[in-house]
């Protein structure tokens, strides 16, 4: 989806230099090619992070700014941690399944967006709900408005949801208020994790 931004970015750029001339036209493609240099090594400018969960048999790993850690539950029928930095929440559920059926990766979606759509103080923008394959699972984005219909807050939010031992996962981070560089890296941030199994002693 970064890509795909990224080529809409290009195209809009392009257009804008060709109205003007060709040294207008070459100054838009330098600026062009620095947007998406910039993007494709944003991830280098994070350090590395890893969640190990002792009491599971995997590891997360991803590139997140410094986190400052708020919450933590260890629990025989559930796992969940929360950490922020600034605007940006990071968090991992991983628990028995909410909802009634089998345990996909679709029905794990459904279950939990019909629960999002459910809360009385969140609205989901339809229009940007997408659904992508992951090596380790399925990632759903979208964006989103909370708060009330005069002060309304703006939040990107993306889940790497995925199933263990008939138990779902859901790894999510979602920022406040982004800009136009922050959603671009929103919309990369679940490229840069990776679920790793651990071996049985």
């Amino acid at each position: 989806m970064a890509i795909y931004f990224i080529r809409i970015l290009t195209i809009c750029v392009l257009l804008v230099g060709c109205a003007k001339s060709d040294s207008g036209l070459q100054g838009n493609l330098d600026k062009t090619r620095q947007i998406v240099k910039d993007e494709q090594s944003k991830s280098n400018t994070w350090p590395i992070k890893v969640w190990n969960i002792p009491t599971r048999k995997f590891t997360v790993t991803f590139y997140a700014p410094s986190l400052r850690e708020e919450r933590l539950i260890e629990r025989e029928d559930r796992y969940y941690r929360l950490a922020r930095h600034q605007r940006l929440t990071v968090s991992l559920n991983f628990a028995k399944p909410n909802c009634i059926g089998n345990h996909s990766a679709q029905m794990h979606i459904k279950c939990l967006l019909a629960k999002i759509r459910h809360n009385p103080h969140v609205t989901i923008d339809e229009n940007t709900v997408s659904q992508l394959n992951h090596k380790d699972g399925q990632v759903l984005t979208y964006m989103s408005l909370i708060g009330s219909d005069n002060q309304q807050i703006k939040v990107i939010n993306t889940h790497l949801v995925f199933e263990r031992d008939n138990q779902w996962g859901d790894f999510h981070a979602s920022m406040l208020e982004p800009n136009h560089r922050e959603f671009l890296t929103m919309l990369k941030f679940s490229n840069w994790v990776s679920l790793t199994e651990k071996n049985p002693p």
